[in-house]
């Protein structure tokens, strides 16, 4: 039995993994799966660079889309309707969007419309939630199928490495020993389990050294050469306290038979213009509000959900929230520590950002030099997370295209094998 096939548009930020997967949706009658780990929360619209608008796949949508650097897309507004040319690669059928009345399928909730075309996975969650490669590989499998059992084209788009990377090559969540087993509970009893909590409060260092008590551990080692972490960021603690967090429930990513065709799409660009692009969204960003955006969820709330202005922490409560990170500075008036921690978990330019506020507080200059500086910094982070992206690409079987019309042809030339 052939197993389905799908096309996933992949790469570094800021080389137009949307914009192409829009246009290659339009030619071959495609939808959009979001593969991107900050888009699945609400309230990050100008943050994670959504794109088009949210509501009913039948509603006018304003187009906002970014075209890459080898494609121009018409702009407009749309409705969401049927524009595959009659000589598609591949025919859809009727399409027809609906709530179901299970949990996930309400999870996924309505999507984004960009230039007519949905985008699944975006705007899933509240910020702060917790939400795992694994919650979103559930998801992404549940939508993947219904796409095509609508004769659609599912076209993952998205920047998350071990998003994209786990579903590509069949990694699954499963549980190494059941609570019952008397193997595993003498793996628990001889460790110290850790809670969220304390894990939050440890420090960089701290986190790594608990990792690598875990992966030496040979009775119950979670990172090896199989499993997606083998690539994670030990210098993000979030991904650094999940990681913990699976060894400690007993829950290990087992690499299964990939049940889908993929044929994986990036965009090749020369690292100076991709810079120079990745510069300009983020000068676009921060004047479309990206700074008030994050200043917004950063600030107390009260129970009628208006935002207050606290006075200040004791060292003691602050060191709850931050203690983990040696350098996080103090704790600023009205800012929420729960939220300040969870943006900085988020790494590079939300923690760049944050610690802005931390800093300067909330009201925090949005001109000068002080502004200007961090600006900069925010630049440089999105330019590490290219190289690392490019780094992690490189290494996978991915199909690097110059221009649209390769994009086109080679995709075309894979639904029709």
């Amino acid at each position: 039995m052939q197993k389905p096939k799908i096309i996933c548009i992949v790469g570094p930020t800021g080389s137009g993994k949307t914009a192409l997967g829009v246009l290659l949706a339009k030619k071959f009658g495609g939808e959009i799966v979001s593969a991107d780990s900050r888009q699945v929360y609400r309230g990050l619209d100008i943050s994670s660079g959504k794109e088009g608008a949210e509501g009913s796949p039948h509603e006018s949508t304003k187009n906002t889309t970014k075209v890459p650097h080898f494609a121009k897309a018409t702009r407009g507004r749309q409705k969401y309707e049927s524009n595959v040319p009659k000589d598609s690669l591949h025919t859809p059928s009727k399409t027809v969007f609906r709530h179901e009345s299970n949990k996930s399928n309400t999870q996924i909730g309505m999507p984004w419309i960009v230039e007519g075309i949905p985008q699944w996975l975006i705007d899933i969650c509240e910020p702060g939630e917790r939400f795992t490669m694994f919650d979103w590989l559930k998801l992404a499998k549940e939508k993947i199928d219904e796409i095509i059992s609508r004769g659609r084209l599912p076209i993952i788009v998205g920047g998350t490495m071990l998003y994209a990377s786990a579903l590509v090559e069949g990694f699954q969540l499963a549980p190494k020993y059941q609570i019952s087993n008397t193997k595993y509970q003498k793996y628990r009893s001889k460790i110290k389990i850790y809670s969220r909590l304390e894990l939050e409060n440890k420090s960089l260092a701290e986190l790594q050294e608990i990792l690598k008590q875990v992966q030496d551990d040979q009775t119950f080692g979670l990172l090896d050469s199989r499993t997606p972490d083998s690539g994670l960021d030990a210098n993000n603690p979030r991904r650094l306290i999940r990681a913990i967090e699976r060894a400690q429930a007993g829950e290990e990513a087992e690499r299964g038979e990939p049940i889908y065709n993929v044929y994986a799409l990036a965009s090749d660009i020369p690292r100076q213009e991709l810079y120079e692009r990745i510069d300009k969204r983020a000068d676009l960003r921060f004047r479309q509000g990206m700074l008030e955006e994050i200043k917004e969820l950063l600030q107390v709330q009260s129970p009628s959900g208006r935002s207050l202005r606290a006075e200040p922490k004791s060292k003691v409560q602050r060191s709850r929230h931050f203690g983990r990170s040696e350098k996080s500075p103090a704790l600023k008036s009205g800012i929420d520590p729960e939220m300040a921690d969870w943006f900085l978990s988020l790494g590079l330019d939300f923690r760049v950002m944050t610690n802005y506020f931390l800093v300067n507080g909330l009201d925090a200059p949005t001109s000068g030099k002080v502004f200007d500086e961090m600006v900069q910094r925010f630049k440089f982070a999105e330019h590490d997370y290219a190289r690392r992206q490019l780094t992690w690409w490189r290494k996978k079987e991915v199909n690097w295209v110059k221009n649209l019309n390769e994009a086109t042809e080679l995709a075309g030339i894979f639904l029709n094998k």
